[in-house]
């Protein structure tokens, strides 16, 4: 079995609150956190013919120790294994496994997919300390829906994982431009016996800077914004997050850089 690992720096800022972070044995942060991210960042057909079947993601986190509002405060490397990305004989994922910040197993995301390689359904599973999958109560499952060749939606089913109306479920819908990039999302978060929650996220491109520049809405009010670069491929080089619309209150950013590759 081929093997390649691919190291990603995360840096974590220390300007709010919020930046505080205490690593612990339940949480798993992932800067590679969607399908199409990865299907950009390791092609499948270079995947393919290169004879790889599994691909380690190393994350080296910059992390703050002291009290939030001190003024002085020191930052800490640590290397963790982030995840475990597995490949079918297309060269596209079939599996990622989430690691905790202390490297140890977290959860695993299963696909499975149609005869376009396009993903069809996402199943959730925790992981014991020995990487074997939980109880049946923990597992989630999404379906993913296509309109004319693009991603139109993710839907996650209730717990029985039966499918319901779009006003019974929590869902991210997708709209695009004339080149396929993502200009608008939709997402709904339902919770059974409440009204929905719903924002909005409007994303525009500046092809001369290679940037985009995203602005979530919630209710009408700005609760979220971020920045992205890109190199000449369209592949992300560099985001930052912010709270809100303010960039002086800069939550975290990434940078990701391949650091080494083996096989």
């Amino acid at each position: 079995m081929i093997k390649i690992f691919y190291s990603v720096v995360l840096l974590l800022l220390a300007n709010t609150a919020c930046a505080q972070n205490v690593i612990c044995e339940c949480c798993t942060y992932s800067s590679l956190e969607y399908e199409e991210d990865f299907e950009r960042i390791f092609n499948p057909l270079v995947i393919k013919s290169n004879g790889i079947k599994e691909l380690t993601v190393y994350t080296t986190s910059k992390q703050t120790t002291g009290k939030p509002g001190d003024t002085a405060f020191n930052i800490v490397d640590r290397e963790y294994r982030e995840m475990i990305l597995t490949f079918d004989t297309a060269g596209h994922v079939a599996a990622k496994i989430f690691f905790n910040r202390l490297g140890q197993f977290h959860s695993v995301h299963d696909f499975t997919r149609d005869h376009n390689n396009r993903i069809l359904t996402k199943t959730y599973h925790y992981l014991d300390s020995t990487g074997k999958k939980g109880e049946d109560f923990f597992v989630k499952k999404w379906m993913y829906k296509y309109l004319n060749g693009k991603l139109r939606q993710i839907k996650q089913l209730n717990d029985k994982l039966t499918e319901q109306p779009d006003n019974k479920s929590t869902y991210e819908m997708f709209e695009y431009d004339s080149k396929g990039r993502t200009i608008k999302e939709t997402t709904q978060r339902y919770y059974s016996g409440s009204a929905p929650s719903i924002s909005y996220t409007a994303v525009k491109y500046n092809d001369n800077t290679h940037t985009s520049s995203a602005i979530t809405k919630s209710k009408n009010k700005i609760v979220f914004a971020s920045e992205i670069q890109y190199n000449s491929d369209n592949k992300p080089l560099h985001v930052k997050f912010f709270n809100g619309i303010s960039k002086k209150r800069r939550v975290s950013a990434y940078l990701c850089t391949t650091k080494r590759v083996s096989y």
